[in-house]
This record gives C-alpha cells, structure tokens and sequence, in this order.
C-alpha cells in the first residue's frame, strides 16, 4: 500500500509541474492508473455485493457540543450551507459507499486518463492544459485525496482475506464482465447510436492524412531504449490508444447491429480514396468492409485492446522492449490495424454510390 500510495502522489506532482515526468519512467505512471483503475472497480463490486467489508465512515468530533459558545457561533453561518451541528449521521455509511455515492457518478477512468495525459504533457492539449479538461485545480486536489482514502480503504479490506471476499459468479456485472468482446470506452450515447463516433473520428480525433507515419513512430518506439529520457509528450501515445479503442470498440459494435453494410452499399470507390489503401488488394478496394472481417477475423475485439496495452506499456518505457522474436507478429498486427483504421475511413468518407444519407 506504501508504494501504491507514494505513487498516486507522484502523479499529483507531475499533474502539477511541467517536465516532472522526465525524473521517472512514463510507463510506471501509466501502470499505476492502470491498477487505480482495476482498483476502483473492484472496490464498486464490494461495496454493491459485501457492503459489510468497508469500514464505518469515521465521524468527525463533535466539539461543539463540549461548548455553547461554538454552538452559538456556528449558526451565525447556517444559511451559508454549514450543517447543523446536532443533526444526527447516517450510522449505515461506510467508506466505499460514500465514495461511490459522492464521486462514482462523476469518476471514472476517462478522469484517471485524463489526469495522466496532464502529468504526461500531452502536446494536443491546446494552451493551458487545465482549460483543456476543464479542470479546477482543487478538483485536482480533492479527487486525489478521494483515490487515497480509497487506497488505504482497500488495503484494509484485503486483509481480511481471501474467504471473506464474495462469490460473484453469478452476478449480472461478473457474467457482463465474462463476456470479453464488449465496449468499455463508449458513453451511452455512443453505445445507442456509434455511427456518429465513426463518421466524426477523422474529423475531431485522429488525421488520416498522417495515420501511417503515426504507426510507424509508435511501432518503432517498441524496441527503441531510453527514448523519453531525451524526448517529449508521451501523452500523446496515452490518448492515440484510447482513440483507437474507441474506434475498434465502434466499428466492432456496429458490426454486431448490421449497420456496416449499408455503407458498403452506399460505398463508391474512388481515386482520390483508393490513394489511401495502397496495401489493399483488388477486393478490398471495391469492399473495404473485407479488411474490417479481416481485422476481427485476425484478433477478436477484446485481444486487440489486450495488444494495444500491450503497446502502450513498452512503448511508454525506457528499459522494457519488445523482444525481436515477436517482431514478425508485431509487424502483422500492425498491417491489420492500419488496413482496419483506412477501411472504416473509406466506408464513412468516400463518395457514395448514391446521395441519399444513411439512417
């Protein structure tokens, strides 16, 4: 628990300051809100199922009630939002529930990411990078104070042990869970309608234009040493992953709905788009949606997120690489995943066999 809580304020110190980020591996940084994230949602699953684990949320001493003048003093300011100072406490809240119950709705892991493309120096983030994210410094603060009682709340409770845990095999969230191939990243709105996150991508996420030479850099710094201790903006890599997560988790779900082949019926090929697919074949070219097939046929949705990871992880270290021998297969995945992120912008971009729009 030490280690994970002096880590959590080392993320503090490099939201805070410029260029901290160069006094440790990006990758550690990346790790642990890989874990705060894993953390947080266990803790949610205990908290709905074993209530019981958390400990009693501490009250504060009532001094007041030692003293009439304190008494008398404080209701000077209770139109101000003070509490009364007798009104009895809920004696059924724990920690984990008044966590969840005042932070869950509103915290989640796009904050913890968010957080680590600010301590990661993100060059995207145009300007001030608090304005970004529309993030108050004292937000900063009070949510980082939220994940370290959270931390110290999840210590205890691990050491109860193993047997007091829950069995939560047959619980709705633990069967949604089992089944690998499902969206993590996606809003509600997106998961209703994720035409609109597919048609706007290109538009507000990532450049087609400069998509190939992006893979290449990121497909390169599997295997290069200490590149960050001599460059900048790692966070960049941060929010391409999520990116492409989002755009796999998407195109994967309108897969499942049947909605990708009424672009392909509207589909039109065209020079200028043909000038994108260089690595297609002749089939592909007039049916992008086979490279889609190809792309899922090659890993299923939930393994491409695992490799993406997996990626990011070496790709954000400074010792842990790739070794050569994976080489070979990295190269492959590579390949699908460009032929993936071109064919979705063919079907979405290209001109249309007619004009009528798509519903």
């Amino acid at each position: 628990m030490k280690d994970f809580q002096n880590g959590l304020w080392t993320l503090q110190r490099n939201v805070y300051k410029d260029h901290e980020w160069k006094n440790y591996d990006p990758a550690d940084l990346y790790i642990l809100c890989y874990d705060l994230i894993r953390l947080t949602d266990t803790l949610w699953l205990i908290n709905k199922y074993s209530p019981g684990l958390s400990s009693p949320l501490n009250s504060i001493p009532d001094e007041s009630s030692d003293s009439e003048l304190m008494d008398s003093l404080n209701m000077l300011f209770a139109r101000l939002g003070n509490k009364d100072p007798h009104k009895e406490k809920d004696k059924g809240q724990t920690v984990l529930s008044n966590f969840f119950d005042n932070n869950y709705n509103g915290f989640n892991r796009s904050d913890i990411y968010s957080y680590l493309q600010l301590a990661l120096d993100a060059s995207y983030m145009q300007s001030n990078k608090y304005d970004y994210f529309s993030t108050q410094d004292n937000d900063l603060a009070s949510d980082f104070f939220n994940i370290s009682e959270l931390i110290t709340e999840g210590y205890k409770i691990y050491q109860y042990g193993a047997h007091m845990f829950p069995d939560l095999l047959s619980c709705k969230e633990t069967k949604f869970a089992i089944d690998y191939d499902r969206p993590t990243l996606l809003s509600y709105e997106c998961l209703a309608k994720p035409s609109d996150v597919a048609e706007d991508f290109f538009t507000y996420s990532l450049d087609i234009n400069h998509i190939n030479t992006g893979l290449k850099a990121w497909k390169k710094l599997l295997y290069e040493n200490n590149f960050w201790k001599k460059a900048n903006n790692p966070g960049n890599l941060i929010h391409l992953q999520e990116c492409l997560v989002k755009l796999i988790e998407t195109i994967w779900l309108m897969h499942q709905k049947g909605e990708l082949q009424s672009y392909q019926n509207n589909y039109k090929a065209a020079n200028e788009a043909l000038s994108i697919a260089k690595n297609y074949s002749s089939e592909e070219q007039i049916n992008p949606f086979l490279a889609i097939q190809s792309f899922f046929t090659f890993k299923k949705m939930h393994k491409w997120k695992m490799l993406l990871h997996k990626w990011l992880t070496y790709s954000l270290s400074n010792s842990e690489k790739i070794t050569p021998k994976n080489q070979h297969k990295t190269e492959l995945a590579f390949r699908q995943l460009l032929k993936f992120i071109e064919a979705t912008h063919l079907l979405m971009h290209s001109p249309k066999q007619t004009d009528n729009s798509i519903n």
